[in-house]
């Protein structure tokens, strides 16, 4: 059997982890069978430190742009590995409505001075897609 799984933080993570060798094991011995087990752990889940999406939805408002929060996902990117050792925050920047097919506006002009405020003003890790 083969899969792939993604979680939010790293409690969750070792739990399902565990839980997957528990219960391909208990199911091989309950018909038994033997079961050989290979996880491959992939980046952990991207996860934004509150302080710095604060810090950028405040330079945001400075630039009369609009900001939107996500909810947190199970996001899986190498930027990650750096939020395990730096508060981080990962940014998607873009212009339009999300409705709409429009790619570029007069907005887009802002998106360099919005980047270089938070690299004057920020010390912590931060990444752009």
């Amino acid at each position: 059997m083969e899969g792939t799984f993604r979680t939010c933080d790293k409690e969750s993570r070792d739990l399902v982890s565990r839980r997957l060798k528990e219960i391909a094991e208990s199911t091989a011995n309950a018909y038994g069978a033997t079961v050989e087990i290979e996880l491959e752990k992939g980046p952990p889940s991207t996860n934004n430190d509150k302080e710095l999406a604060q810090f950028c939805n405040k330079i945001c408002q400075e630039l009369n742009l609009k900001s939107i929060y996500t909810e947190p996902t199970a996001v899986g990117e190498d930027f990650a590995y750096y939020q395990e050792e730096l508060k981080g925050i990962m940014i998607w920047l873009g212009v339009g409505a999300l409705s709409s097919s429009i790619i570029y506006s007069e907005q887009i002009s802002l998106l360099p001075k919005f980047i270089l405020k938070i690299l004057k003003r920020s010390t912590s890790t931060c990444s752009f897609c």
